[in-house]
């Protein structure tokens, strides 16, 4: 009779890689062997290949979260006759998803002719990207962490901002920013007979009282009076002009 003596088969893993988290990607097999060959990695997964086929793909989802990465190598190898012997190994890295840590601060109220300043924390691989948005539209070149409002009435929004990696892109909880307007107005006098008591009056057009009110008689030195009510007179510090002032 004629004995047939057959090769052990063999496998070689390879397809080092980096992916995103949650994703499916393909390992490289290069093999020998009879028949069907079944190559089973380290994890659990295999695949059975067909008669005559000497290499392939092996699907893998990498169980690491959050980023790092997974080895895989060649747990068993096996053909119509046997086992045999594996070498190599590929190392699958993941990226860590966009998350953000610090949100932008939910409400702020600034001063016309102030800026306030909004900002977010985030992580994530390989690399960070900012948008800023304000009642939903895109800012314009406003693409760091931080953002700076404008200095005037206009900057009265709803900001908020999306980080974003390579694999996903997240939004933060919206910043809503008030802006106060600056106080306006204008002085004016009123008619009297000598000896009697003279009285301004500031007329608010911008901003809600009460308010203090710095005033100088014919260029003089500055006189203070607080809690003024727009619209409503109050007497002059010197009390009797004695000509019009």
């Amino acid at each position: 009779g004629t004995i047939t003596v057959y090769a052990k088969p063999t496998a070689t893993l390879s397809g080092d890689q980096t992916i995103c988290e949650g994703t499916t990607t393909n390992l490289t097999l290069g093999f020998t062997g009879t028949g069907s060959i079944t190559v089973t990695l380290n994890d659990g997964t295999y695949k059975t290949f067909a008669s005559g086929t000497t290499s392939g793909t092996i699907a893998v989802t990498p169980a690491s979260l959050g980023g790092g990465s997974t080895t895989y190598t060649i747990a068993s190898v096996s053909d119509t006759y046997g086992s045999g012997t594996s070498t190599g190994s590929a190392t699958v890295t993941i990226y860590a998803p966009a998350t953000i840590t610090v949100q932008p601060v939910s409400t702020v109220t600034i001063i016309e002719g102030t800026t306030t300043t909004l900002s977010v924390t985030g992580t994530g691989q390989p690399s960070l990207g900012y948008q800023w948005y304000k009642n939903g539209s895109v800012i314009s070149g406003a693409n760091s962490s931080a953002y700076t409002t404008t200095n005037t009435l206009s900057a009265a929004g709803t900001y908020y901002v999306t980080v974003s990696t390579t694999c996903n892109v997240v939004s933060s909880q919206s910043s809503i920013v008030s802006v106060t307007p600056r106080p306006q107005g204008s002085l004016s006098g009123n008619t009297i007979q000598s000896g009697s008591t003279g009285q301004l009056t500031y007329t608010s057009s911008n901003g809600a009282g009460p308010f203090t009110i710095v005033y100088q008689a014919n260029g003089g030195a500055p006189v203070t009076i607080s809690n003024v009510t727009s619209g409503v007179p109050f007497s002059v510090n010197t009390g009797t002009p004695t000509s019009t002032t």
